[in-house]
């Protein structure tokens, strides 16, 4: 169950407004409310999981997961909404991708259908002429369902199952506005993660492909947490209109399966 994965976020953001973006930044000041709603489209680079190693990390072979390869990609909604200095927003993903590792008398695959819904509060607590910075509290629900196959020789099981992550996280975030966010904004951030995982789960270690399987998958709770961090690039096409790509790379950890 232990998880690993980096992945690139590129999207774009409808925004409709209501009052200025602006009259959030400032402290202190009255200000409208602002209304933020798009799509977002995921491309994944790099996803990775102890369901895909077969091998405990001490093992020559641990780091096989390297060389396999990876594709899929994602899609869906982000809303946003926020007056004074408190934003709340919401994003929902749905994303399906495969993983493949090949050697000579077999191979190892994965397909993954994912669901990630992430709530969470952000709060500034300091701006200047450039920017605004501040921290974030929230909620992050993931869903995986895992299809796994080994071919050894004349051998090949599959199982599949189910994996879900509750996560709470705290951070902090920071955006930069030149020319007062009016043509294109940068922003950033880091969250901590803690939670529980529950599912599927690897125990074994089998890293020789020689017609025997020494591994087993069964459900597993375990404690979890995690770190991720995030930066990307917001550019206004035409008034209330906006588009931005985005870069994330997240690890999450729980200490059930894949013994080490």
């Amino acid at each position: 169950m232990k998880q690993k994965r980096w992945l690139l976020v590129a999207g774009l953001l409808l925004a409709g407004r209501i009052g200025m973006a602006q009259d959030i930044v400032d402290i202190g000041e009255e200000s409208e409310w602002y209304v933020a709603a798009g799509g977002v489209h995921q491309i994944m680079l790099h996803a990775h999981n102890a369901l895909q190693q077969r091998a405990d990390l001490d093992s020559d072979a641990g780091e096989d997961w390297r060389d396999g390869d990876m594709s899929g990609r994602g899609s869906g909604i982000r809303f946003a909404v926020g007056r004074d200095t408190g934003r709340a927003s919401l994003q929902y993903i749905a994303s399906k991708y495969e993983y493949e590792l090949v050697r000579t008398g077999g191979a190892h695959t994965v397909d993954t259908d994912r669901r990630d819904l992430e709530l969470d509060w952000k709060q500034v607590s300091g701006t200047n002429e450039r920017g605004i910075w501040g921290w974030s509290l929230g909620f992050r629900y993931i869903d995986q369902i895992h299809d796994i196959t080994i071919k050894e020789g004349a051998l090949a099981p599959s199982d599949k199952g189910e994996i879900t992550w509750y996560m709470l996280f705290a951070g902090y975030y920071g955006e930069l506005k030149p020319f007062g966010g009016k043509y294109f904004d940068i922003y950033g951030g880091i969250n901590v993660f803690l939670g529980e995982a529950s599912g599927l789960a690897r125990s074994g270690s089998d890293d020789a492909y020689d017609g025997t399987i020494e591994e087993t998958y069964d459900d597993e709770y375990s404690l979890a947490y995690g770190l991720n961090g995030q930066v990307g690039l917001r550019v206004s096409v035409v008034d209330r209109l906006q588009a931005g790509v985005e870069y994330r790379r997240e690890w999450l950890y729980s200490f059930a399966g894949t013994d080490t």
